[in-house]
């Protein structure tokens, strides 16, 4: 199989798993001999899953676990429906913390406030924002496993031909995706996620942040229609000019496997997947590649997304939750987290591994991302953790997209996002906080 071949794949994997999880639910938590049996992991298919996998062998004399991977959409959908049961299927859980308030709010997940001193060795080894978004009410309730922000990945090589710094604008980034756009070598500009739905919402989003310009106002309600958001509608369209002609069809990971492929000059990518240009050698552009913070609106403050996995226990447990609580100690060490790095995870919620030099050496990405926290230039308020996140990502996703696709101006599209979004908050008389 090809190198990049394998983007993409598993996705009937996952689906027959789901269907056997939830034909077979339950089985395993009501057994008589439950204490006795693998602790049953559940986690998404993201890399410190995979990574996960890989030292699971070395855990075995500590912790034996049978890990399952599922889709996005699946682990929400399998949480969700876990934690109206007794006893809960599983013993560990991975998390996005967008869903953290639904859940507790919920009941599903186990309060971790007064298990922390067992659990966690030094709370402020973690990235603060990280261990920030794993907190609801005050209260603790996940452990982070995954912190990664949205960076700018860039081809120095060809950076170096036309003598320029590294984009550190929205104004430079333009001006450097035209120089570096070559459709008639095979290569684009900038390849970025704009395919229509929730894809193109995130980057929306994000481009609101780049922007200056929060999506929610200080009472938690829709805030598009703004100059800012005109703004960041525009600089959206201009991209166009220098993407693939196929650009509103593309998303996720094929953004990153098109820039690995060496068809784009630059990309926008979460952290954590830049192990798809690993300083390995299996990748020749890899030695060419640098990562930088998101681009902003000149004037703007810098800030780039962070998106964080977290690990969690369920509520429902009963007596299987003091090994879960065992289980959650052991996966949290700052030991298991090296070794997750060292397998080839390219994310770390620790301080102390990302400043590693051997480390920064495996993950150019991690000095990056210590230089970030540590001038607090990431930032969570475009990824707000509410019910309507969804509801909202899906009206970018697709105001957007009719935008770039020539029906709207971005005047009409900021006004026509605020107006849906609206109907959305008034219809469900939410008291959601951003």
């Amino acid at each position: 199989m090809g190198y990049f071949a394998r983007l993409g794949m598993g996705t009937v994997a996952c689906a027959l798993m789901v269907a056997g999880m939830l034909a077979c639910s339950h089985q395993v938590g009501t057994s008589d001999d439950s204490l006795n049996q693998p602790l049953r992991v559940l986690l998404v298919s993201d890399p410190f899953a995979h990574a996960l996998q890989r030292i699971e062998p070395q855990l075995r004399d500590q912790l034996d676990m049978r890990l399952e991977v599922v889709d996005y959409n699946s682990l929400h959908t399998i949480l969700m429906r876990d934690s109206d049961l007794v006893q809960s299927d599983f013993d560990l859980i991975s998390i996005d913390v967008l869903w953290l308030k639904e859940l507790v709010e919920a009941g599903a997940l186990l309060n971790l406030e007064s298990h922390l001193s067992d659990i966690i060795d030094n709370p402020d080894d973690f990235l603060g924002l990280a261990w920030q978004q794993c907190q609801y009410e005050g209260q603790q309730w996940a452990i982070p496993i995954q912190p990664h922000a949205e960076l700018l990945w860039l081809r120095d090589d060809l950076l170096a031909t036309i003598e320029t710094d590294p984009p550190r604008t929205t104004t430079d980034l333009l001006r450097v995706a035209a120089a570096l756009h070559a459709p008639e070598e095979g290569r684009y500009g900038i390849v970025w996620n704009a395919q229509r739905g929730h894809p193109l919402g995130q980057s929306m989003a994000h481009f609101y942040a780049a922007h200056g310009a929060d999506i929610l106002d200080a009472d938690g309600r829709p805030a598009l229609d703004s100059p800012e958001g005109i703004a960041a509608a525009t600089f959206a369209r201009d991209l166009l000019a220098y993407s693939p002609p196929d650009i509103l069809q593309i998303a996720w990971d094929e953004r990153v496997a098109r820039f690995a492929l060496g068809q784009a000059a630059i990309t926008y990518g979460w952290g954590a997947r830049s192990t798809i240009l690993a300083p390995d050698g299996a990748n020749p552009l890899a030695e060419h590649v640098s990562y930088h913070p998101a681009p902003h609106a000149p004037g703007s403050t810098p800030v780039s997304p962070l998106g964080t996995w977290a690990l969690a226990i369920p509520a429902n447990l009963g007596e299987r939750q003091e090994r879960a609580l065992q289980a959650l100690q052991l996966l949290s060490t700052a030991s298991t987290h090296r070794l997750l790095v060292e397998s080839g995870m390219a994310a770390s919620p620790r301080r102390s591994l990302l400043k590693d030099p051997t480390l920064q050496g495996q993950h150019p990405i991690f000095s990056v991302m210590q230089d970030l926290e540590a001038s607090k230039a990431l930032g969570s308020h475009m990824r707000p953790a509410i019910s309507q996140g969804p509801q909202l990502s899906r009206i970018l996703g697709t105001v957007f997209h009719d935008m770039l696709q020539g029906h709207l101006s971005p005047e009409e599209a900021v006004r026509t996002a605020q107006r849906q979004a609206l109907a959305i908050w008034d219809s469900s008389h939410s008291t959601d906080e951003p």
